[in-house]
């Protein structure tokens, strides 16, 4: 929480140097990282865009995309932990389903490749287990119990 408030007060202060000098406020500045992260996410402006306005509307766009933008990383940093924990069965099953290849370009946006790259690891472990346990749960084949593994049929656990 202090960090959250650390980043609205370094975010009021960059705004208010920005907005008092009316200098031009360039693309993915440090600064306002979150803001840009927020503007690529929501497609809402692109370098090229954002190179063509005025300094008092960037200035006024990185002011008002602050809060929600902060709020997205947090929120995106919550979901990564819950995907990086330790899962039990139900849960596996549920992320694994629930999660695309769109939520994957979100984590790398937001969190970076690295952390990104290791959630899809985690994800196609999981995929492979998942898929593993029900090739070889037993089920019936004209009317007896089989399980099959790799195409074979093979005894029942």
């Amino acid at each position: 929480m202090k960090t959250l408030r650390f980043l609205f007060a370094a975010l009021a202060l960059g705004l208010a140097g920005a907005a008092s000098a009316q200098e031009p406020v360039l693309w993915g500045q440090k600064e306002f990282l979150p803001q840009f992260k927020f503007f690529t996410e929501q497609a809402a402006q692109t370098p090229d865009t954002w190179a063509a306005l005025e300094p008092g509307l960037q200035a006024r766009l990185l002011a008002e995309a602050g809060g929600p933008a902060l709020r997205r990383q947090e929120a995106v940093s919550r979901h990564y932990a819950a995907a990086i924990a330790k899962w039990d069965i139900r849960a596996l099953r549920d992320f694994t389903s629930r999660t695309t290849p769109e939520d994957i370009k979100t984590m790398k946006l937001w969190l970076g490749n690295a952390k990104a790259a290791a959630l899809e690891g985690k994800l196609a472990v999981t995929r492979a287990m998942q898929r593993n346990q029900e090739a070889t749960t037993p089920g019936y084949v004209a009317g007896k119990i089989a399980c099959y593994q790799d195409g074979r049929e093979v005894p029942a656990p």
